[in-house]
Parts: C-alpha cells; sequence; structure tokens
C-alpha cells in the first residue's frame, strides 16, 4: 500500500523525528530565537542542520552557536552552516563572537548551499522526508535550489515570509516584507518551490504576554532553554531599532510582561509535527512584483497560506507548552 504524504510524514516522525534543515538569520530580530528554542524543545523534530544565513552570516553564525550553548542544546544540533557572507552587520553584533563558534562541539560548514544539498542527498538515501524552514531572505537556499534543482523534490519548504491581504499586526494593507524585499532575486527563486507559507496575515499578529508570558518566566527555573530564550530577549530589546517587532497588537515588548511580535516563531510552528488548529489555511497562487509584494494572483505558484488566526490565544498557550515542555506534539 502506498502511504500518503501525510501519512508517510506521520511514520518518520513516529520513528526518528522529522529532519529540518533551519536557515536563519538569528541574531537580527529576537523571533527567530523563538523559533529555534521550539524547534529544540519538540521531541518530534531532529534539528538536522542550521543554515546561518542573510547579511552578516558569520555573525549570525557566532550567535547562533553562542545562544545553543547557553541553552545546553550544542550537541543536539551536528552542523552550523554559514552562508554566502555579505556586509552588514546586526543587531546582536557584539553579543557573540568567533570565540562561540570555537565552542561549538559539532561541524562548521562555510558551503551552505552544498551543506543543504548533501542533507537533502542523506534524507533521499534514508528514504525520510526532511522539511526545510526558512526564516531568512534566504540566500544561501537559493544558491542550493540553483545549483541542484532537483532538491526540491525531496524536499518540503515552509517558509516566513510575505504579506497577501494584510501586512503590519497582521491588519491594514500588505506591505513589502522584509525577507522577499530584502533579495528579491533569492525570493523569486526559492518561491516556486515553497509549500506553506507564513504571511504577516498571521505572523504579524503573533505575541505572547499576559498569564502565558509570566507562565513562561516562571518555567525558566526548569528550562534552560527558556532561561536562555529570555536571557537573549532581554539583551536584544534596548538594541532593536524597529517598531514593527517592538510595538505588536497586545502592546509595547517588554522583559516583564510580553514578547515582540514573534513572526518566525508563527511559521515555525506551521511543520506538520505542530498542531495547525489554531489558524486558517489556504491553498493560494503567489506572484511577486518588482517592488517584493507577494500577490495572490492566478498566474502565481501555488502554496498553502496562512489567511487569518482562528484561536490565537490557544495558540499561544499551546506553544508556551511546548517552549516548558509540557504540549504534546500534534500530528
Amino acid at each position: 500500500m502506498r502511504l500518503s504524504t501525510a501519512a508517510f510524514i506521520a511514520l518518520a516522525v513516529r520513528t526518528a523525528g522529522l529532519r529540518v534543515i533551519l536557515d536563519t538569520d538569528l541574531g537580527d530580530d529576537i523571533d527567530d530565537t523563538w523559533a529555534l528554542s521550539a524547534l529544540l524543545q519538540s521531541p518530534s523534530v531532529e534539528l538536522r542542520l542550521i543554515v546561518a544565513d542573510s547579511r552578516g552570516s558569520m555573525r549570525h553564525a557566532q550567535a547562533v552557536a553562542k545562544f545553543l550553548e547557553m541553552a545546553g542544546r550544542s550537541a543536539q544540533v551536528p552542523k552550523i552552516a554559514i552562508g554566502p557572507e555579505r556586509k552588514g552587520s546586526i543587531i546582536m553584533d557584539t553579543w557573540a563572537n568567533s570565540t562561540d563558534l570555537e565552542h561549538f562541539p559539532g561541524k562548521l560548514r562555510y558551503d551552505a548551499a552544498e551543506a543543504i544539498i548533501e542533507e537533502v542527498e542523506t534524507a533521499v538515501k534514508d528514504k525520510v522526508p526532511l522539511h526545510l524552514l526558512v526564516l531568512s531572505p534566504a540566500f544561501a537556499v537559493a544558491a542550493a535550489l540553483q545549483q541542484a534543482p532537483w532538491i526540491s523534490n525531496y524536499t518540503q519548504i515552509t517558509a516566513m515570509g510575505g504579506s497577501l491581504w494584510h501586512g503590519i499586526n497582521g491588519t491594514g494593507p500588505p506591505v513589502a516584507e522584509w525577507n522577499v524585499r530584502a533579495d528579491l532575486p533569492s525570493s523569486r527563486t526559492v518561491y516556486p518551490h515553497v509549500s506553506t507559507l507564513g504571511p504577516l496575515d498571521v505572523a504579524g499578529a503573533a505575541q505572547i504576554d499576559g498569564l502565558y508570558f509570566q507562565e513562561l518566566r516562571q518555567c525558566q527555573e526548569h528550562s534552560q532553554v527558556v532561561k536562555a530564550l529570555l536571557e537573549m530577549y532581554s539583551a536584544w530589546l534596548p538594541r532593536c531599532p524597529w517598531t514593527g517587532p517592538r510595538h505588536g497588537p497586545k502592546g509595547p515588548a517588554d522583559t516583564g510582561l510580553r514578547s515582540s511580535v514573534v513572526y518566525d516563531l508563527a511559521a515555525a510552528t506551521m511543520l506538520p509535527v505542530f498542531s495547525n488548529d489554531f489558524m486558517t489555511l489556504r491553498r493560494v497562487k503567489v506572484a511577486l512584483d518588482t517592488n517584493g509584494f507577494t500577490v495572490p494572483m492566478a498566474s502565481g505558484w501555488p502554496m498553502l497560506a496562512g489567511i487569518n488566526w482562528q484561536n490565537l490565544p490557544g495558540w499561544e498557550r499551546y506553544v508556551v507548552q511546548l517552549l516548558c515542555n509540557k504540549a504534546e506534539v500534534i500530528v
């Protein structure tokens, strides 16, 4: 009997965990750190490779290595790959340094595109599903697809990006979202292969506050991952110059009261090992215009996209339980 894609993924998750490559610009917006924390805390995720991507990729890699060390999870990630180096600073520029990378116990790769391709080859050989979670402008992912177009047939791509019908805070008109407009040629290479999209329509409204944020603060006493996350959040907030993530729909970011807007966490929880009961998903066709807008149109690329929230408080509770190791992962 031939298994459906969903059944195949469910079987793989029960036996070994869903293999995931994370492409991230961790070290700029703190939302990447929230997403990585959720992956680390999920028993159903096998994090095979972290690709430090975007401008200042070496700095991003240093921030990844430092966070993994703080969280006590360096051994959980076998490889960090450094994307194409492009000039640019990051928000957490002085927070981590080269020593953090030197202490990383896994393998460091300086050819991120090749590292992605090899991971796909391994998954094909092992006959297991592989998901690529794209939370950055995706220079390295685009390079991998250009070098080996065949990999798109063997991996599912979930991306945080775009703005379909709504923009900032999940309301108002669409905007040219950063991950897309930061490198439009890379986006044009990646988007034809995106399976699932977390646009600002949903990701822009994702924020954790109230009792759920207080529960998170309390569980850091027994969770090194959460403790590291909140420590990095405290270091990041005074440095962040952007009004978008700092002023979410639930109020301004505050280390004692609420998170900033956690765009990438919303997209990460769209992976099939997590529950999608909290948002409305719709199959749409998406095109990219010359200004970096993601436009729904009949001639676009088909993908499953988050349209709006059905139960945002329920999602907040779910991710806090996940981060605090209290949630049952729904497949």
